[in-house]
């Protein structure tokens, strides 16, 4: 690899799998991206945190969420795109993520969400990386901007989606079940208070 006014930049490593090297590769280019001082000093490290480490550390140092927000992040932690380096992802893995979200992994047992469901697990990514950006001051400026790009092109081809408005009323059954369900949660709950 080669940058004007830069020396011939010469690194190799052996990988036993082909999808590690092509990782690796992925890493090494996003990392002379974001820092072209490295073609000068190559025995500088390369950057790696994966976006586990990243959602970890936000849900320790961030305010309590909803439940529904920590169980989604935690959810988003376990998955495939968790396990990457986060200063090499790409539209491409933002894309694939939600792809597959949206159809599930019959291997794993996990079924498709709704689009709505897809989208909000995105926000939920974004929230993280503008987090480490701008309060931990890491540099994931082309992240982001990869990370924009691909919710563009998934919201053109209705990958993702927000959610439908609902257009009706419940009806009268719906409500009569629903008041039936609270009032005897509540008198439930009285009964065991006046126990107490």
């Amino acid at each position: 690899m080669q940058r004007e006014s830069y020396p011939i930049y010469k690194v190799s490593k052996t990988f036993s799998k082909k999808s590690l090297a092509d990782e690796w590769i992925k890493r090494t280019e996003a990392e002379i991206e974001l820092n072209p001082k490295k073609m000068l000093n190559p025995q500088e490290k390369l950057k790696h945190a994966t976006l586990a480490d990243f959602i970890k550390r936000y849900l320790e140092e961030a305010d309590n969420f909803a439940r529904t927000k920590t169980w989604s992040l935690n959810n988003i932690a376990s998955l495939e795109i968790s396990e990457k380096n986060i200063y090499s992802l790409t539209r491409q893995d933002f894309a694939d993520f939600a792809i597959t979200r949206r159809k599930g992994d019959p291997l794993k047992g996990t079924e498709g969400v709704a689009p709505s469901t897809a989208l909000k697990d995105l926000g939920h990514i974004k929230a993280v990386l503008i987090h480490v950006e701008h309060v931990w001051g890491e540099p994931l400026e082309e992240v982001v901007v990869e990370y924009d790009k691909a919710l563009t092109g998934l919201r053109k081809s209705r990958i993702v989606t927000k959610s439908k408005t609902r257009d009706r009323l419940p009806t009268f059954e719906e409500l009569q079940a629903l008041t039936t369900h609270f009032y005897k949660n509540w008198k439930h709950k009285l009964n065991l208070y006046l126990c107490i």
